[in-house]
């Protein structure tokens, strides 16, 4: 089964549909994030030593 199978199959339940939803926002920050890591050609311990973090 494809991915787009199983997630259609999988937001037929509400709940989880409303979970998926809910996470929508995180989801577009990180990807962002990533997007524009790769645009300035930074690795990624590079941008967690610039934050302040662990990779």
């Amino acid at each position: 089964m494809k991915w787009e199978e199983f997630k259609n199959k999988l937001t037929e339940k509400p709940a989880f549909r409303q979970a998926y939803e809910d996470l929508e926002p995180e989801y577009q920050l990180i990807k962002s994030i990533i997007e524009q890591r790769k645009l300035k050609g930074i690795s990624q311990a590079e941008l967690a030593r610039k934050v302040g973090t662990r990779q």
